[in-house]
């Protein structure tokens, strides 16, 4: 018990050490940032649905459109500066390939100009590419910095796995055992996960979330032991 205190302990103080401080500024060019690539993404989707270009229908463009001016929207309002201190690099990338992409989209959405939807699939791999390649360098919020958004799936499933593993706790089977071992790794995992990926708040919301899943998946058991002793007597 002692350990896995100690584990908890040194994810938090690892979590709370080595994120930076980002200013508001930042934290604003970033939160643009993000949008803008969840709205390309978002479109591409959309896109991906009429298998290729030349089978998109008027309905298909009247609903990828409009995602797509909101991905240029945010993707201009990010400034070069806030990039090129995220990588010497980026600013350029990003308005050379990714901007210029959501741009030959559009245009040839519009037009519906096979040169300029080709050149918006080139553009969007080469920007992926980029990105991929440089990505470890790059010093970047993370998304849930910035966009206030809440993992809400990985905390329900660390709920039912932390219930669940104390439910069965008291089961004496050697079976049973090792997957409630098995269990208990993964609610350390994903307390870990979350402390990673979306910072210091989630991981402690995660490990209060863990905490009164195992509280709550312990009364069950508890409640069975009472109730064969008041039988027994």
């Amino acid at each position: 018990m002692r350990i896995i205190l100690l584990l908890i302990i040194a994810i938090f103080s690892s979590s709370c050490n080595e994120e930076p401080e980002w200013t508001e500024n930042e934290k604003l060019n970033a939160a643009h940032f993000f949008r803008a690539l969840q709205h390309a993404q978002k479109a591409t989707s959309i896109a991906n649905k009429a298998v290729s270009d030349s089978n998109l229908t008027s309905d298909d463009i009247r609903q990828e459109m409009p995602v797509l001016e909101d991905a240029l929207r945010e993707a201009a309002a990010v400034d070069n500066e806030f990039l090129k201190e995220r990588h010497p690099g980026m600013a350029l990338a990003f308005r050379s390939k990714f901007q210029a992409g959501i741009e030959a989209r559009i245009a040839g959405l519009k037009t519906k100009d096979a040169g300029s939807l080709n050149s918006s699939v080139a553009l969007r791999d080469e920007w992926v590419d980029w990105f991929e390649a440089n990505k470890r360098e790059t010093q970047m919020p993370r998304p849930s910095e910035v966009l206030d958004t809440i993992p809400w799936g990985l905390l329900i499933l660390s709920l039912i796995f932390a219930f669940w593993t104390a439910f069965e706790l008291s089961t004496k089977s050697a079976a049973s055992q090792m997957m409630q071992g098995a269990r208990s790794i993964i609610c350390f995992a994903l307390i870990g996960w979350a402390f990673w990926s979306y910072g210091w708040k989630i991981g402690l919301l995660e490990l209060l979330i863990i905490f009164c899943g195992s509280l709550g998946g312990g009364i069950g058991p508890l409640l069975a032991s009472k109730g064969r002793n008041h039988n027994i007597r």
